[in-house]
């Protein structure tokens, strides 16, 4: 076969694909920038996207960064990182994965994710272990530094005029609230 052949056939061969993905639901195209994480458990209402491209992802599907996750309020996800870190995004949640990169073999990087409303666990992984400087978790009225492997942070819903305080359930493995220790978090564990 010729090379003019070879190549209109690969270039068939990804229409095609492309076809399919537009086509069949729970099928995401790539998207653009780096894979950051893979989907490990995704539960009822759960997309990634803005509201004009929404896409329901499934275990096995690739996070990227910058690409905004939702939860409804039955919705749960969780997606394991690169550098091993765990995010465990809790019902009616809003979050983005705003920076991640991750050297395996200098195991250096940045983090920084975004809570815009709801929850999330996160269980740390080689890059807050390495550098805790640089594993930054962002609400709308704060920023978490790390000091530990494995805490929660919520943005509680807006109810009235003053602005939402976030709160942190487990830093470092310490609670104000001992409640916090016995009830559930958003992977239905208890925190």
């Amino acid at each position: 076969m010729g090379v003019w052949k070879v190549w209109s056939l690969g270039m068939l061969v990804c229409m095609a694909c492309a076809g399919t993905w537009a086509q069949t639901p729970g099928v995401r195209p790539p998207a653009d920038g780096p894979r950051a994480g893979t989907f490990k458990h995704v539960q009822g209402e759960t997309w990634v996207g803005s509201p004009a491209n929404r896409q329901q992802p499934v275990p096995g599907d690739g996070l990227r960064v910058a690409e905004p996750l939702n939860t409804g309020p039955d919705g749960a996800a969780s997606i394991l990182l690169k550098d091993g870190t765990v995010l465990t995004v809790g019902p009616n949640s809003t979050v983005d994965l705003r920076r991640f990169q991750f050297d395996a073999t200098t195991q250096e990087g940045h983090f920084a994710l975004d809570l815009i409303k709801g929850s999330v666990r996160v269980v740390t992984g080689l890059l807050a272990r390495m550098n805790p400087d640089l594993f930054k978790v962002h609400t709308p009225t704060s920023v978490v530094g790390v000091r530990g492997t494995d805490f929660i942070v919520e943005v509680p819903e807006t109810t009235s005029a003053p602005a939402p305080q976030p709160t942190s359930s487990l830093i470092n493995g310490f609670t104000s609230d001992p409640s916090a220790l016995a009830s559930p978090g958003p992977s239905g564990c208890a925190g």
